[in-house]
């Protein structure tokens, strides 16, 4: 069976402030991110400041990418492609002409530029504003007032989530996305920056390696249908204003695991 954290309160409410905390993903979730930046700009006709200029930012990067944008729970745009390319005409209604994004996955190295819409992306979103191993959104929507009557819409993204490295591997080395409990939980255990950033000769690999097998076998989704589904998935968020523990326990619920520690730490599924 699939398993997933559950149980974290306002992962799809937008934030607002630049000194929100930012969430790990791992997995594929469905997340509201944090409004750090707003301007209007622009003329359309009669109207004033007919363009909307928003950044949210949605986790710690690099993760793999972006697959779907909801306004006020309604499917408004696809990606297949990762959110390199973003169609606001897949939804069941057209935005096309009405909203648009550039989606960053935490790798980029310089800041966001170009038009939106027509609209030339603020020159006061300042210069060094990177979002160095952030992943975030910048979109801009034109005024209607049958498609923005309420006012700008909360806006959900489906993203898969962290890259993750290679088991044996450094915290920032080998990154390749995963949803397989063993590699999440072994990127949470090394990682400097969000998580416990024990050294990697202090895990045990024959044991990471054996769960990692194990929670990639096929089985039976229930008893009473056949349909082969991966054994254990994580598709977990955590917030980084728990503590280690508590998100380390949920990440190991997902496949139904322990640490056994001593001098190593073991991975028992």
């Amino acid at each position: 069976q699939q398993a997933a954290t559950a149980g974290i309160s306002g992962v799809l409410v937008t934030k607002q402030g630049t000194n929100e905390p930012i969430p790990v993903i791992y997995g594929e979730r469905r997340v509201a991110g944090a409004r750090v930046f707003i301007e209007a700009s622009g003329t359309d006709g009669d109207t004033k400041n007919a363009y909307f200029h928003l950044v949210e930012s949605l986790c710690e990067g690099p993760i793999k990418g972006l697959k779907e944008i909801y306004f006020n729970d309604t499917l408004v745009a696809t990606s297949s492609d990762d959110g390199a390319t973003i169609d606001y005409s897949a939804g069941s209604t057209d935005f096309s002409s009405h909203a648009a994004t550039k989606f960053f996955d935490g790798s980029q190295t310089s800041r966001v530029s170009g038009t939106l819409l027509g609209q030339s992306i603020s020159s006061n979103w300042p210069s060094g504003a990177i979002g160095k191993e952030l992943a975030y959104a910048y979109t801009v929507l034109k005024w209607d007032q049958d498609k923005f009557g309420s006012g700008v819409p909360t806006i959900t993204y489906v993203i898969e989530g962290k890259k993750v490295p290679a088991l044996n591997a450094e915290h920032d080395a080998s990154l390749s996305y995963s949803a397989n409990p063993a590699r999440c939980i072994y990127d949470y255990l090394t990682n400097s920056l969000y998580g416990k950033s024990i050294p990697k000769d202090l895990l045990d690999t024959t044991t990471f390696n054996n769960a990692k097998t194990y929670s990639d076998e096929t089985v039976d989704k229930t008893s009473s249908d056949n349909t082969q589904v991966t054994r254990y998935e994580c598709n977990a968020f955590l917030d980084v204003d728990t503590s280690l523990l508590s998100n380390l326990q949920e990440l190991l619920t997902t496949c139904r695991a322990g640490l056994i520690t001593g001098d190593t730490y073991k991975l028992i599924v």
